[in-house]
């Protein structure tokens, strides 16, 4: 009969007797009728006497189906010929006695012999655990689906009652939603795929999973060997590069690299599967193999190219080139870096003996780190060739600022020089005897000087054009000054301080001065080059800087002639003389300025959202005096329930000079501002002394104000009680009023100000959406406050003690930090640190209520 002609069965009130009348009746309850769909099935049929006679027909028919089968076997056996093994092949294999035996046999020797075995079990495994979750199982408690009152009957798809239309996809995906049914077995169709998943596992764990770990021993031994060879290469290698020796570290790169590529060739294509999906089977310290061996590959491939960078600084060729090329290839090692890093981040720490986990975790640590190194590196060299004329001839105003007489950026202006590079090399330097005051009889410009100078000087002039402390305003200014004092334009300014000088000389080595009977080493360098300009200078020649100006080839020379471990070091010293400000440029060009921004090198004041401090020191008259001195920070932030910030900000200047001692023995006259969010309002301030007035110039006739500085005047108001100056600059809001302190005398100035709107949150925590099930988890509720002080160091200063507390409301708790902190005995959260560069530390605390 053809489909066309088949007619659907209805089910009569007697449930389970089926008539061809045209009307199908189901009875739901007692007394009502309804008309049935033709798809629809009697869950509590009854079975007749008839149809179970015939499924017990059915199962004698299998039993004897399995004896004919088993007297088959034991036939074939008999008349088998053997000519050779033929391994998992041989069917049925001559132990067996019965068919189950003879397929199970068959099955080990499978997963045992055949190479891939190993992917085939765990396919099996993925297979049937997909269909277990997707079908039957799922974890308790989530996305949970009520299951509906049992009816007697159900609406099966159309698919299941007409076996000659294959199903649909819009009727397959309600069948695969996970549905929440505990141990419970379902009826139907479900239970029975449930069950032929359970007998799945049941089956291929005892033969497949324990056949593949077997497989994968296997694999360990020549793997463990070859990696353990790599390592050994790794550190070999470390301890050459350590060494300087790159040439050798290159060597030990490469047999690394070899090493660990014959593991993971030993390893294969189905050991990484297994490994990949290692998971479904207890193997998880052979798991973690595969990306431990990619780390050490990619490690050696990018030691190779770091090496290979490193060992071009030997090079003759240009200092320019050589930059390039190192440049190039650390920027070569960031992918194989960049791999590593992504495999070690791969291994769990529990695949790895307990005793070289601290080791793993290292590494998990440091790996980032190291490639961000890697990749500033690269940057560094390739801005440095730009800087030093690899593209075109720079010109390049250097100031030389002594940080013993601390000014804004770094020191008092002594000295200056004008350099001309070319491909790295000097083509012209020229460095006045007589300093910074060569120029004073040039200066076209006639200005006011900012009014705390005028307390040695009314009229502005070159060697105090460094009064902002932002790096880029100062350096635009004193360009700006040269250029009106006849010098030519320049491409950029760069600043160094003394300390940079001595440990530049460190590095470079003795400089021998015949001339001036004199041997200046890292040591002596200030003590000499200040007593000579000060003191021992003739002065009928009246060139107290010459002595910087002889000296100056000499180190530039060598610098330019170091070795490759000279480079190095002095590479390391640059780095560290940015962090800290002892060095910083300024380009004309805005390409380059972005990009030394970006870096760090140029010593500007940084925006924040939230808290800010910038102290800086200004000595105006005050001799050479800020090498002795001592300085602690304490910044105290309460914070009340409305998010009002209240600061108590103390400063305490040490001064441990002696009294009488040459340069550094006479009071220490500070012009102190103090820098904070834009907004802030000043509360109470004390501890400041500022100099008689009559001891303050006035400007001759003929000179006028700046015009950045005629503004901030008008804009100035003074706090009544302690004459402090408040003004807007930069985007902040400024503090500023003087601090003297006499040798062996110590100081105390304190600041108490209110931050403005904005600086500090307090927020509740939201009972809705997204939130609502993260407080679920985390147990969260009630709210939380966000803080943040973002704190500069001020360019040539003795880093400061600084010691930064947060006074939460009460009941609030933190559950973030940017670093350690520690609870003093009133409840305040502290941080402690010694001040060497800029430094972040943020905060949030919570409160249930």
């Amino acid at each position: 009969m053809s489909r066309d002609d088949r007619q659907p069965e209805r089910l009569t009130e007697d449930h389970g007797h089926p008539t061809h009348d045209g009307t199908a009746v189901l009875e739901l309850r007692p007394g009502r009728k309804t008309d049935a769909s033709p798809h629809l099935l009697d869950l509590n049929r009854h079975v007749s006497a008839e149809e179970y006679a015939a499924v017990k027909a059915r199962r004698k028919m299998a039993l004897r189906q399995l004896l004919d089968e088993h007297l088959h076997l034991h036939d074939m056996r008999v008349r088998t010929l053997s000519v050779r093994p033929r391994g998992w092949r041989d069917f049925p294999p001559p132990e067996s006695v019965t068919l189950w035996q003879a397929v199970r046999i068959t099955v080990v020797r499978f997963f045992n012999e055949h190479p891939l075995a190993d992917l085939t079990v765990l396919t099996l495994l993925q297979i049937t655990f997909i269909l277990a979750w997707r079908l039957a199982l799922k974890p308790a408690g989530i996305f949970r689906r009520r299951r509906p009152a049992r009816r007697s009957t159900l609406a099966a798809p159309a698919f299941l009652t007409d076996p000659d239309r294959p199903p649909t996809d819009r009727e397959l995906l309600p069948l695969l939603q996970p549905i929440s049914l505990g141990f419970e077995r379902p009826p139907g169709w479900r239970g029975a795929l449930l069950g032929f998943a359970a007998i799945a596992v049941l089956l291929i764990l005892p033969i497949g999973a324990y056949g593949s770990l077997g497989g994968l021993k296997r694999l360990a031994s020549p793997v463990i060997e070859q990696g353990s060879l790599g390592v050994s290469m790794l550190h070999a290698a470390g301890s050459a590069a350590q060494r300087h020796d790159f040439d050798e570290a290159q060597r030990s790169f490469r047999a690394a690299e070899a090493h660990f590529a014959a593991a993971k060739e030993k390893l294969g294509k189905t050991g990484r599967t297994l490994l990949t999906a290692g998971a479904f089977i207890p193997v998880e310290p052979l798991a973690s193999a595969a990306p431990m061996l990619t780390a050490g590959e990619e490690i050696a491939r990018g030691g190779i190219a770091l090496t290979s960078g490193l060992s071009h600084l030997d090079t003759t060729a240009e200092p320019t080139t050589r930059l390039r090329l190192l440049s190039g290839y650390l920027t070569s090692s960031l992918p194989h870096l960049d791999a590593a890093t992504e495999a070690i981040r791969r291994v769990s720490a529990s695949s790895i003996p307990e005793a070289h986990r601290s080791v793993l975790l290292l590494a998990k640590r440091e790996m980032p780190i190291l490639t961000d190194d890697v990749r500033r590196g690269a940057d560094i060299a390739e801005l440095l060739a730009i800087a030093f004329g690899a593209d075109e001839p720079k010109r390049y105003l250097v100031i030389f600022q002594n940080d013993a007489e601390l000014r804004p950026t770094g020191g008092f202006i002594g000295s200056f020089a004008l350099v001309d590079v070319n491909r790295g090399e000097i083509q012209n330097l020229d460095i006045p005897g007589g300093g910074s005051y060569d120029l004073q009889g040039s200066l076209r410009a006639r200005l006011i000087s900012p009014r705390p100078l005028h307390l040695i000087n009314p009229h502005w002039q070159f060697q105090d054009a460094n009064w902002s402390p932002d790096f880029p305003t100062s350096a635009d200014r004193l360009a700006w000054f040269y250029e009106q004092s006849g010098g030519p334009t320049v491409d950029g300014v760069i600043a160094i301080t003394t300390s940079f000088m001595e440990r530049l000389i460190g590095i470079t080595g003795p400089i021998d001065l015949p001339e001036y009977d004199k041997v200046i080493d890292a040591d002596n360098f200030y003590l000499e080059t200040q007593t000579y300009t000060e003191l021992e200078y003739d002065k009928e020649e009246n060139r107290p800087k010459q002595i910087i100006a002889d000296m100056a080839p000499i180190v530039l020379e060598r610098v330019l002639e170091a070795d490759r471990q000279g480079l190095l070091e002095m590479i390391d010293l640059f780095d560290r003389s940015l962090t800290n400000k002892d060095l910083q440029f300024w380009f004309a060009d805005d390409g380059l300025q972005t990009q030394a921004a970006e870096l760090g090198w140029t010593g500007e004041l940084q925006p924040a959202d939230g808290d800010y401090l910038y102290v800086v020191h200004t000595n105006i008259a005050g001799q050479k005096t800020d090498r002795v001195m001592e300085e602690s920070i304490r910044h105290e932030t309460k914070i009340l329930p409305d998010s009002t910030a209240i600061i108590t900000l103390t400063l305490t200047r040490a001064h441990h000079g002696r009294d009488g001692e040459p340069f550094s023995g006479v009071r220490n006259v500070d012009y102190l501002r103090v820098y904070v969010p834009q907004g802030s309002l000043l509360i109470d301030a004390a501890g400041f002394t500022p100099p008689s007035p009559t001891l303050f110039e006035l400007p001759e006739p003929g000179y006028v104000t700046d015009e950045t500085l005629r503004i901030q005047e008008e804009t100035t108001k003074i706090h009544r009680d302690s004459g402090t100056r408040i003004w807007q600059e930069n985007g902040k809001t400024v503090f500023g009023n003087w601090v003297q302190t006499d040798p062996g005398e110590t100081s105390v100035a304190t600041l108490v100000y209110q931050l403005p709107p904005g600086a500090v949150t307090v927020e509740r925590v939201s009972d809705d959406g997204l939130d609502r099930l993260i407080n679920a988890f985390t147990q969260e509720g009630g709210s939380k406050v966000s803080y943040s002080l973002l704190v500069q160091k001020q360019a040539g200063a003795n880093p400061p003690g600084l010691i930064a507390s947060v006074d939460f409301p009460r009941g609030y708790y933190p559950i973030w930090q940017s670093r350690d902190l520690e609870r003093d005995d009133r409840g305040r959260w502290n941080a402690s640190m010694t001040l060497e560069g800029d430094a972040m530390i943020g905060v949030m605390a919570h409160s249930p209520h």
